[in-house]
This record gives C-alpha cells, structure tokens and sequence, in this order.
C-alpha cells in the first residue's frame, strides 16, 4: 500500500488495523507513507485555486510523532495478529519516491491512495505509478470531484490512467478510484 499525502497517517493506520483482521498471518504486506508534512507550497500552478482552503501543516517534527504512533499500532497488533509494516517517507515526493522505487524495484502495488490535491504534484504521481501497478490494482484519489482541487482530475486526464474507468463511491462524494485492468 503507497500513501502519497498521508497528512497524520491515520488512513495508513486505519487499513493497517483492517490488515490485521482480514490478513492476520501476511505481514508481507508493507505500507509506505509519504508526505511533506509541511502542508501545501505558497505558489500553486493556475491549473489549481489560486489559494487553498487549508494549508494542512501539521507540528514540527510530527514524523517523529507519526513514527511513535506507528509504533504504538505494532504492539497493539502483536498481540492479536503479526504486525504491520509502515514506513514514513517524509520531504518532497518528487525526491523521496523516485529514491524509494530505486530501492524498492521488487515493489508492485496493490493500494495507492492519491491525496495530494493539486495538478502538477499529482501528475508527477501517477506517472511515477505506472511502473508498479497490476491489473488488479486500485488507485483511489481524494479530491477527484472537488471544486476546491480541480488539478485532480485534469491530472488523471494527462496521464495513462485516462484510458480507465473513473468510478466513485455514493458514500464518499470526494474520492473517486480507478481499478487497472
């Protein structure tokens, strides 16, 4: 599972602790969480708002903060079923995902969850994706039928992933998915 823009990780930890109950003997499965933890860039492309509603800055070092959290959840798994793993990758995701599927190039991805709201971010993304994914796959974005994010969709729309199915949850009017195919 890649999370890019996991803002507090509570999603990665959320689908963590479904792991554990739907998957109690696969600790194979590894999560990777990426964010800057520093909230949304000043200067943002004309694709997207001009200002965002939220700049989503959390605390100084809330990596260490996310990590101790990561690290509570293993303990609190350990005792009913294998632990997961979660790995933060904090700083600029056009520098730490390059490096990381460098290191990682057995990686294939089941889940990636896509919240990082603005078009050239988010483009970046989905190209840096495609090498990973399978059929089978699911790609889930927030912020694909948001007036408050419109890079979102004209993102998906410039990449390989235009040629799929968008689909989106009733329940959830701001995520949309595409399962590659």
């Amino acid at each position: 599972v890649i999370e890019l823009g996991c803002h507090s990780g509570a999603t990665s930890i959320l689908l963590s602790n479904f792991r554990s109950l739907f998957e109690p003997y696969n600790n194979s499965r590894e999560f990777h969480l990426f964010d800057t933890f520093t909230g949304f860039p000043e200067n943002q492309s004309d694709t997207d708002l001009d200002q965002s509603l939220f700049s989503f800055e959390l605390k100084d070092n809330y990596k260490e903060h996310l990590e101790n959290v990561i690290s509570s959840q293993n303990i609190i798994q350990s005792n009913s079923s294998r632990s997961t793993n979660i790995e933060v990758h904090a700083g600029d995701i056009k520098k730490t995902f390059p490096d990381f599927k460098e290191k990682n190039p057995h990686t294939l991805i089941a889940l990636a969850l896509v919240d990082l709201d603005q078009f050239s971010i988010t483009k970046f993304a989905i190209e840096n994706l495609e090498s990973l994914l399978r059929p089978g796959s699911l790609v889930v974005f927030s912020g694909a039928n948001c007036r408050n994010t419109p890079g979102v969709n004209k993102a998906i729309e410039g990449t390989f992933l235009k040629k799929y199915e968008k689909k989106k949850d009733l329940n959830l009017p701001y995520f949309g998915y595409i399962e590659i195919v």
